[in-house]
């Protein structure tokens, strides 16, 4: 379970991934609570974040609610 974040950083979500992530799996997560910090500007704030050329890691059975915005985001730059 993990609750209650984001209170003071910016642009990201409960699980954060960055990158080619091989034999990593997210199972069974309850993620809410997901607060926008005064410090993060334009940025979103979301139950799954995942940045960058994320890949290589499934997520399964994940319940996600209470976030600022979209509860996954996916930056596809």
């Amino acid at each position: 379970m993990l609750y209650d974040v984001r209170h003071r950083l910016c642009d990201g979500g409960c699980i954060f991934t960055l990158g080619y992530q091989p034999g990593a799996i997210v199972r069974g997560y309850h993620l809410y609570g997901v607060h926008r910090s005064p410090l993060a500007q334009s940025a979103p704030h979301n139950g799954i974040f995942l940045d960058k050329s994320s890949r290589g890691c499934p997520f399964l059975q994940n319940a996600i609610y209470d976030t600022h915005a979209a509860a996954i985001r996916f930056n596809e730059c």
